[in-house]
């Protein structure tokens, strides 16, 4: 880490010194007024605070970001030819920005300033393609007002950085004339250090197969207050960008009045530079206009192995190329030389999965191919097929990563072709360390207590989402192939997934036949590793730290969600699936194949409310209100499944309402005299064979 900071240069600068230029050093300004954060809802800034809270470090030097994050050493403003005249900040520009109030008027003018100043730098080869400042026709509380990019159609997915400035008073500068910063004068400000490349590298990834020595990360303290008005916008603009397009971390610059302030984002959370004013210290806003204008893509947070997809005028993601040097095939073999290609669908936009909650494992998806020249000659794997896609996320150091479960799951399912065609396919993958990764964060550091994450990528065969299909008869077909495959990863794998949900069973049609597969195993935990839990908890030894669930929401079983189970087993899962059932059919819409009546109580925030209304659904003694309560939008198209599965499951799981009502004293007089103490409170031993029984359905999977 930098031993420079923001604040030992500004001290180092001698306010009697008139040799940088006319720079008033008596002037006075009216103080900065309150921030306003316009058209935000109450909600909408309480969901960011609360994101954020205890992620946030604060009065990070900005010469910190410049180097770690931007890759930009100040040296490289030297290389100017020596015959370039002084960086000149007009003061033309800067009194128009003082003289601005309207929003337009005071954004176009510090554009103007921003611009000025990127005129003036040398600008490296490997910067950002075609990246320059511009106003954002987009504007608004949600999307920037300036945007450092390419020179048009851009979007939030090749946006290279956010620019947010907010200005609500009149001021005078009282500047007669430039401001002028030459280089010497640079270096006798000690602004400079004396590292000698100048011209910015790209750093090399170094992926590797075992990323299991942690990360040394330097521990900062987290700042224990939540976010204040003047960074509500800034922290929403950051996570905007990292739920857009395929990064690993978000950059940009607030300005208030004229304050300006530097903000990096990441999984890990937020951190904040040390404010500076660009009228006191210009020097500091020059550093940053040139570190943004001679940042290459990984610099500026993309994908560490991705190339940009370029034409005359602009770089985009539709086009791009990504490279691995080295990648583990499904049986561990390591193979060199993986190129791909992102693939869009002529006519379509492009079909970008960005995970909405940017802290954590943060999943991001995208569909890719693989390139047709590897090497420099025709790829013999080539196929033309569009059905692969590369998954990015941030599992934790010390849990096995999914790639690994998949090459356990291949292994232990070799002689088992049925089950494995209902198993996700992984072509290969890569990982590696925050440090090997070269995240600015390691370097930056990271907040006292957050665990230390490596980051993950695979590619895998495309499966569709499970909403896109149009018929009840489909629909029972993935459903019964997921259940199927989901039990012989228990008996015959020895896994558990413990994530069911909506979004983890998808399924391909091939020929005119459609397949369910099980996907996204990241959360999948060894059989073996939950029954010793459970002698563990018989013996009231099982630690806090273990007595976790994991999983969606709206299908996590119901005695998960009240703390009635310390350990999350297979009959969970099992409840998992019947919660996905009663989602899917209250949820579809099969004339649009999409979700369009979701059951908002089953994944409120409110955990008590989620259980209140699950424990209801479960509990209610007159079926017909219960399904009538949650199927009342269905369409007649799943009526079927209704009376053939959901009622008879209904039955099935109706004593995990019985044991939720009895832990929570909510049984009245007569229902206790229908029932015994220990009949209320047995565990509903569900298991697969009363699961399919339930339902009509055998046990075995069906003959080819």
């Amino acid at each position: 880490m930098s031993s420079f900071s923001s604040s030992s240069i500004h001290d180092s600068y001698d306010s009697s010194d008139e040799s940088l230029g006319s720079r008033s050093s008596t002037f006075s300004r009216p103080p900065s007024p309150p921030p306003h954060v316009p058209s935000l809802s109450p909600s909408e800034v309480r969901e960011t605070q609360l994101l954020f809270q205890g992620r946030v470090v604060r009065e990070v030097p900005v010469l910190d970001i410049v180097r770690e994050a931007w890759r930009f050493q100040p040296s490289a403003i030297c290389l100017r030819p020596f015959s370039s005249p002084p960086i000149t900040i007009s003061h033309v520009l800067l009194q128009a920005y003082g003289d601005a109030i309207a929003p337009a008027v005071y954004v176009k003018a510090f554009l103007d300033i921003i611009l000025s100043i990127h005129k003036q730098l040398a600008l490296a080869k490997g910067r950002f393609p075609f990246g320059y400042f511009k106003q954002h026709t987009k504007a608004g509380v949600r999307e920037p007002e300036i945007v450092f990019g390419t020179q048009k159609k851009d979007t939030w997915n090749t946006m290279g950085a956010w620019v947010h400035v907010s200005k609500e008073i009149y001021h005078d500068y009282a500047l007669e004339e430039d401001i002028c910063l030459d280089v010497d004068e640079f270096k006798e400000l000690g602004l400079y250090d004396n590292v000698e490349h100048h011209v910015q590298r790209v750093r090399r990834v170094n992926f590797v197969v075992d990323a299991s020595i942690a990360t040394q990360i330097p521990r900062l303290p987290p700042s224990s207050r939540l976010l204040d008005k003047a960074e509500i916008i800034p922290a929403m603009h950051t996570k905007s960008m990292l739920t857009h397009g395929i990064r690993v971390f978000a950059t940009g610059m607030a300005v208030q009045e004229t304050t300006v302030t530097v903000y990096y984002g990441d999984h890990s959370g937020l951190m904040k530079s040390a404010s500076f004013d660009f009228i006191d210290e210009p020097e500091l806003l020059v550093l940053v206009v040139a570190a943004l204008s001679n940042a290459h893509e990984r610099a500026l947070g993309f994908h560490p192995c991705i190339r940009l997809g370029i034409d005359t005028v602009t770089a985009s993601l539709a086009t791009s190329t990504l490279h691995f040097n080295a990648a583990y095939e499904l049986d561990g073999n390591l193979s060199k030389k993986w190129n791909w290609e992102v693939k869009q669908v002529r006519g379509k936009p492009l079909q970008l999965f960005n995970h909405q909650h940017v802290l954590g494992k943060r999943t991001n998806v995208v569909p890719i191919r693989m390139a047709a020249v590897r090497n420099n000659v025709v790829n013999p794997l080539y196929t033309g097929n569009t059905g692969l896609v590369m998954k990015t996320y941030w599992p934790k150091e010390k849990h096995v990563s999914e790639d690994h479960v998949h090459r356990v799951l291949y292994a232990k399912l070799r002689n088992k072709p049925h089950v494995r065609q209902h198993i996700a396919s992984l072509v290969c993958s890569v990982k590696a360390s925050m440090g090997q990764l070269g995240l600015p964060r390691a370097f930056l550091g990271d907040v006292e207590g957050a665990d230390c994450r490596m980051f993950c990528c695979m590619v895998m065969t495309a499966y569709r989402p499970l909403a896109s299909l149009k018929t009840a008869a489909d629909f029972k077909i993935v459903f019964l192939n997921a259940v199927r495959a989901h039990h012989s990863l228990w008996e015959d794998a020895g896994y558990l997934h413990r994530d069911i949900s909506t979004g983890n069973i998808m399924y391909l049609e091939e020929e005119g036949r459609i397949r369910g597969v099980l996907t996204d195993f990241d959360l999948a935990r060894p059989r073996e590793d939950i029954e010793r839990d459970i002698k563990f908890d018989e013996y009231e030894l099982l630690s806090e730290s273990r007595m976790v669930y994991v999983g969606t929401r709206p299908f996590v079983a119901l005695e998960l969600l009240a703390d009635m189970s310390h350990v999350q087993t297979y009959r969970h899962d099992l409840e998992s699936f019947f919660y996905l059932l009663c989602w899917h059919i209250a949820a579809h819409n099969p004339e649009i194949a999409a979700y369009d009546e979701p059951i908002e109580d089953w994944r409120d925030e409110d955990t008590l409310h989620c259980i209140s209304e699950k424990g209801v659904f479960l509990y209610c003694r007159d079926e017909k209100e219960a399904i009538d309560t949650v199927f009342s939008r269905s369409y007649e198209e799943y009526d079927g499944i209704i009376e053939e599965w959901v009622k008879p499951l209904l039955r099935l799981f109706r004593r995990v309402g019985h044991k939720l009502r009895w832990e929570y004293g909510l049984r009245e007089q007569e229902e206790l005299e229908d029932e015994t103490e220990e009949e209320a409170a047995e565990l509903p031993n569900v298991d697969f064979a009363m699961f399919m029984a339930a339902i009509g359905e055998n046990v075995n999977w069906p003959a080819a």
